[in-house]
Parts: structure tokens; C-alpha cells; sequence
């Protein structure tokens, strides 16, 4: 058996109600002291899994849902003393419970400390 592969030429935008869950290990930390940088906030690489649950219609997913679960690797660091940065890959794998999509994919991301 052969496997083939489709190119899909359609695109959307979607808001969706998402449910994401994830862990983090957080390494380099001792490495990171000894060369005076800070740790403060989890200002560090990473390692970790996702799992994101996108919930639909039928019109947007076969079963209205889409399950998606990665391994990821990323890091994230302090900007000034209100802010950080967080970016991360992760190839992963998505179902609607029918098809089955291989990915990769990235968050960008900064937050406002209070």
C-alpha cells in the first residue's frame, strides 16, 4: 500500500472555544546562575507536551470537535521587569476522530506581569 498525500487549497479563520492543557520541564537553570542571567519568572528553555481540544460545529469538524496533542520545545524570558516572552515549536498530530493531521507549529507570546 502506498500512501498518498492531499494538498488542500482551502483556508478559514475560525473562533473556536479552546480547551489547552500542557506541561513544562524547565532545564538549564544552574547553567543559566553560573553565567549571571536570571531565572526569575521561569526565564529558561524548556521541554513539554500540549494537548488542545477545539470545540466546533459539524460544519467546522466532521464530529464538531478537533483534538490536537505535541511535544514541544521553546523558551521564555524576562523583558524589563513587566514583561515576558515565550516562543515554542512543536510538530504534532491532529484528529477530528475521521482524519488525521500531522503538523508543525509555534506560539508566540508576551504577558504583562502585575
Amino acid at each position: 500500500m502506498v500512501p498518498s498525500f492531499q494538498v488542500v487549497e482551502e483556508s478559514r479563520i475560525l473562533l473556536l472555544p479552546t480547551v489547552y492543557t500542557g506541561l513544562r520541564h524547565y532545564y538549564n537553570f544552574e547553567r543559566r546562575v553560573k553565567k549571571g542571567k536570571a531565572t526569575i519568572n521561569n526565564s529558561a528553555g524548556y521541554v513539554g507536551a500540549e494537548a488542545t481540544l477545539y470545540i466546533g460545529s459539524e460544519r467546522d469538524f466532521l464530529n464538531g470537535y478537533q483534538l490536537s496533542l505535541a511535544p514541544q520545545w521553546g523558551f521564555q524570558t524576562r523583558l524589563g521587569r513587566k514583561f515576558t516572552f515565550d516562543l515554542s515549536l512543536a510538530p504534532g498530530i491532529a484528529t477530528d476522530g475521521e482524519d488525521t493531521t500531522f503538523y508543525f507549529g509555534g506560539r508566540i507570546g508576551a504577558s504583562f506581569i502585575l
